[in-house]
């Protein structure tokens, strides 16, 4: 079996924007496997007689990070909008065992991170089937673009083959998701992985399966106590098999929290930064105020200060967040910065009123103890433009 190399020219890769093109995708001579034929599943806590026809040949599995309790009560949210109020109802959430997967001589195939078995099964909890289902790609033609996407996205059992395993030595995790390439993504969902196996094995000997294109994704692997000489880059022609292959389930609050306070401590807070800032986004393509030069004056009659988050290295950002007692910011990505965001913060949220997942940051909030406050704006036609009024955002900045 070949020894993964990064240097090798077929493990190259070429990016454009979000998207990475393998050199291996020139190479269609290289050595390739069967893909699995069916699925199998991961027991969960509890029940670890599973059926032997589905279940995972596993290495052993651990729980980490056990929360005290297992359900996050329903709680409200003030939303501002034309000088009311109105209470939104972030419903409760129910939080499941945190929990590191141990495979021996696993296999971790694409960019997506689909997990394979010594035993050649694909693994359901890391296949990423859309809406189709398992069997969905059938339903499309070959000229139809959604047959080549869905097929390729991460349901192994509809290839016919896989790249053949490059072996590397030791312990590795599989880190990546379907959406690794989103900002919001891969620092909620993806880098807190690191510390999941950090409960597992020393993280300075262990091989990280990550997306690392970006410079924020190197920036909080280093922070992390990680080496680049340990990241793997994966693509859709890749299939690393460890020694020994570490999965984590989806993030816990819990595990955001270690990962969060992990990175604190290595950019302690600041008190020569403003205590009092507005997040803009005016170099995003979408999502835009209409009246943000309004808004800014607004903001600094209170005694807020403007960054452009897109213009500062990573670590920049979180001392910014961290430092702050007052955060406005329009909904984005940026606002993934409030894990790091100091208890009692104030966030004020200017959120598209017509938007459907208004309780994706108030739940952020609630997790790390911030104050959340809802300001809606009026959209456009089509969504992209909005407009605040500066009174409601005034109303929510006074209350308590």
């Amino acid at each position: 079996m070949k020894h993964y190399n990064a240097n090798d020219f077929a493990n190259r890769t070429f990016r454009y924007k979000k998207y990475l093109l393998p050199a291996a995708s020139l190479m269609p001579w290289l050595p390739r496997q069967a893909a699995p034929k069916s699925f199998c599943e991961l027991p969960k806590p509890g029940n670890e007689k599973s059926d032997s026809a589905s279940a995972c040949g596993l290495f052993h599995y651990e729980r980490i990070f056990t929360a005290e309790s297992s359900e996050s009560p329903a709680t409200f949210v003030s939303a501002y909008v034309d000088g009311e109020v109105r209470e939104l109802t972030v419903d409760r959430s129910e939080e499941h065992a945190q929990m590191v997967y141990c495979f021996e001589h696993g296999g971790c195939v694409g960019r997506n991170g689909c997990l394979v078995t010594s035993h050649n099964q694909a693994v359901r909890e890391t296949a990423f089937l859309g809406k189709y289902g398992v069997q969905g790609v059938k339903r499309f033609s070959k000229l139809d673009p959604r047959y080549w996407i869905h097929r390729q996205r991460g349901n192994l059992t509809a290839r016919r083959t896989i790249p053949a395993p490059q072996r590397v030595s030791g312990v590795a995790i599989s880190m990546n998701n379907c959406s690794s390439h989103n900002f919001f993504h891969w620092l909620t969902e993806v880098a807190p992985r690191a510390i999941a196996a950090a409960q597992m094995v020393p993280l300075s000997t262990t091989k990280l399966i990550v997306d690392h294109q970006f410079a924020y994704q190197r920036e909080i692997l280093q922070l992390l106590g990680t080496t680049p000489s340990q990241w793997i880059q994966p693509h859709c022609h890749l299939h690393i098999q460890p020694f020994l292959l570490l999965w984590c389930n989806e993030p816990t609050p819990a595990l955001l929290r270690a990962f969060a306070s992990q990175i604190r401590n290595q950019i302690p807070r600041r008190s020569d930064l403003p205590k009092k800032i507005y997040i803009s986004r005016k170099k995003a393509s979408h999502r835009k105020l209409v009246n943000e030069e309004e808004v800014e004056q607004c903001l600094h009659k209170q005694g807020f200060t403007t960054f452009d988050f897109e213009s500062l290295p990573i670590r920049s950002q979180i001392e910014i967040v961290a430092s702050a007692d007052e955060i406005v910011s329009l909904h984005g990505a940026a606002l993934a910065h409030l894990i790091f965001a100091a208890p009692n913060t104030k966030v004020v949220e200017l959120f598209p009123e017509n938007r459907q997942n208004f309780d994706l940051y108030p739940r952020f909030s609630r997790m790390m103890g911030l104050r959340h406050s809802l300001v809606l704006a009026k959209q456009s036609k089509h969504g992209q433009q909005l407009t605040v009024q500066c009174s409601d955002l005034l109303n929510a900045l006074n209350a308590r």
